[in-house]
């Protein structure tokens, strides 16, 4: 709504609010989709029939260009009728960054973040530290670090720091044509 209308809302205090969080059973969602919108419902039966391994991304990108263009909130929510909405605190978060990705991610004894499969840190507290597979990671001595590094390209931030990610990795491309993804 508008904001006049929203601070109405807020301040009665009876009203929810959509966060575009849907949980269904996969067979009711199929069916609410078979009512609501056949055409959609048979292309996305005729996907689930298959085994997946058959889902090319040529077979995929043909299913998408034929599907019906609309919103899951005016074809479901608007129209299905027998939808329920439930206060609940899930514990949501987006994993937007870093230090979210940090927040929600199990630790070692040292506090490090560890998403590399060889990785020795020494002395190091607090790091967020990602590698390829196939390399070797040492860091010693650092504290509260992002250490990313990819095929083609080496990020290193301050953990305070990480709100910045975007902005630097949009002058590496600018600057280099790549950046941390």
């Amino acid at each position: 709504p508008e904001a006049e209308t929203a601070k109405k809302y807020l301040k009665e205090g009876n009203y929810l609010w959509n966060a575009g969080i849907f949980l269904w059973n996969a067979s009711n969602l199929l069916d609410i989709y078979r009512r609501l919108a056949p055409d959609l419902y048979n292309e996305l039966y005729d996907l689930s029939s298959k085994n997946m391994v058959s889902w090319t991304q040529e077979v995929l990108a043909e299913k998408y260009a034929k599907a019906q263009n609309i919103p899951i909130d005016y074809l479901i929510m608007e129209n299905a009728g027998d939808l329920y909405t439930i206060p609940c605190d899930p514990g949501w978060s987006d994993l937007g960054s870093w230090n979210s990705l940090y927040e929600h991610s199990a630790h070692d004894a040292d506090e490090n973040l560890v998403l590399a499969k060889d990785a020795l840190l020494d002395d190091s507290t607090g790091m967020i530290v990602k590698a390829p597979r196939d390399k070797v990671v040492i860091v010693s001595g650092l504290k509260d670090l992002i250490v990313i590094d990819t095929d083609d390209v080496l990020l290193v931030i301050p953990r305070s720091e990480d709100q910045r990610v975007k902005a630097l990795r949009d002058k590496a491309i600018n600057r280099f044509g790549k950046a941390v993804e």
